[in-house]
C-alpha cells in the first residue's frame, strides 16, 4: 500500500476545539520563550480544563520555561497532585538561529548549562515541576500511562520516532492528547510528514489560530513497527504522495497560515530530490505576507546552506 493510500484526509474530521484566544489567564511570570499568547492560553487550558490525572503530564523541550509555566499554572488551578515532568538536555545551543527576543536574562554561550535558569524561571510552581535532564533518544518514560504529552523538542524524524516508540504502550486511546508545538512551522515539516502516515493513530483535536501548535488525540495505540523508518518512509515519497500528504491537512490549517505551511512542503520536496518541483512550488507562494516574512528571517540562519536552490536570487530578491 502506498503512503498516499495510508493517509486519511482531515476533511471529515470534527475538531473538538479551534481557537483559544478567549481563555482567561492568571498572572503568570513573564519569561523568555517562543510561544505566542494563544499557545500559552491553550497550554493553560489543557492543564486546567482537560487534565484529569488519569495519566502523567509530560513536556519534552522546556527551554527557559515559558510553556512550562502555562502548563503548571493550569495544573495548579486544577488542584491535582500529579507533577508536570519536564525533559530537556538543558544545554544552550546559541548561534544565529535563536530569535533575538528569546534570550536568557544572563549571557549564555553555546554549550552552557541552563538548567538553573529554567528552575529559577519556574520557581513559582516548583512544587508541581519535576525537571529531568536527558537527550531525546535517552528519555526513559517511567509513567504507566500518559495523559498529556507536550512536544517542542522533537522536530526531526529520528527524534519523533524515538518519542513515539517510547510512549507507544503508555498512551490512552480516546483520551491522551499530544500537542505538537511546531506542527505548522514550515521548517519542522517532518512532523506533519510523519503524522500523515500515523493518521490512524492520532487525529487533530485542538487548533491554535495564532501560532503553530496543534493538539492531537490518540485514537489507538501503535507498535514500534508502525513508527520505524520503513513504515514511515516519507523520504521515499513521490511528488504525488508528498502533495497528498500536505493536502490532507488543509482543513485544519488556518487559512492565513496555509501558504507558509506549504513552504514546508517545498523543503520536503527539496530533500527528496525534487528540487525543480520545490522551486516551482515556492515561487507560487513566496509573495504571501507570512511566508515571505519567515523566509526573509531564515536568510540570516543556517537554513540557506541546506536549501541553496530555494534561496537563489529570484527568491532572495523577492524576500529582501
Amino acid at each position: 500500500m502506498t503512503s498516499s493510500e495510508n493517509i486519511k484526509s482531515t476533511a471529515d474530521m470534527t475538531l473538538l476545539k479551534r481557537g483559544f484566544g478567549d481563555v482567561e489567564l492568571p498572572d503568570i511570570p513573564d519569561v523568555p520563550g517562543m510561544i505566542k499568547r494563544e499557545e500559552g492560553q491553550y497550554l493553560y487550558w489543557l492543564g486546567s480544563n482537560l487534565y484529569t490525572g488519569r495519566g502523567a503530564a509530560i513536556e519534552i523541550g522546556t527551554w527557559l520555561g515559558k510553556s512550562t509555566l502555562h502548563l503548571a499554572a493550569g495544573l495548579s488551578s486544577n488542584r491535582l497532585a500529579n507533577k508536570l515532568v519536564c525533559y530537556d538536555h538543558f544545554q544552550w545551543a546559541g548561534g544565529a538561529n535563536w530569535s533575538s527576543k528569546a534570550k536568557s536574562p544572563r549571557t549564555l554561550e553555546a554549550g552552557d548549562d541552563f538548567m538553573q535558569d529554567f528552575l529559577d524561571n519556574v520557581a513559582d510552581y516548583s512544587d508541581l515541576i519535576d525537571a529531568r535532564r536527558s537527550k531525546i533518544e535517552n528519555i526513559e518514560f517511567d509513567a504507566d500511562n500518559i495523559e498529556l504529552l507536550i512536544l517542542d523538542a522533537p522536530k526531526r524524524a529520528a527524534d519523533i520516532f524515538a518519542v513515539m516508540n517510547g510512549v507507544a504502550d503508555k498512551v490512552i486511546p480516546g483520551h491522551t492528547i499530544i500537542a505538537w508545538q511546531d506542527f505548522l512551522h514550515p521548517a519542522s515539516f517532518e512532523i506533519p510528514a510523519v503524522l500523515a502516515d500515523m493518521a490512524a493513530f492520532q487525529t487533530p483535536a485542538h487548533i491554535v489560530d495564532d501560532g503553530t501548535m496543534v493538539g492531537f488525540q490518540v485514537e489507538k495505540r501503535w507498535t514500534a513497527a508502525d513508527v520505524t523508518k520503513a513504515a514511515l518512509g516519507f523520504r521515499n515519497w513521490s511528488l504525488e504522495e508528498c502533495s497528498v500528504a500536505w493536502e490532507s491537512w488543509r482543513s485544519i490549517v488556518p487559512t492565513a497560515a496555509w501558504p507558509s505551511f506549504q513552504s514546508g512542503l517545498s523543503m520536503l520536496l527539496h530533500d527528496n530530490g525534487m528540487i525543480d518541483e520545490a522551486c516551482r512550488l515556492l515561487e507560487t507562494i513566496i509573495d504571501d505576507k507570512l511566508c515571505k516574512a519567515r523566509w526573509q528571517k531564515w536568510r540570516k540562519t543556517s537554513i540557506p546552506a541546506r536549501y541553496p536552490r530555494l534561496f537563489e536570487a529570484k527568491f532572495v530578491d523577492r524576500t529582501a
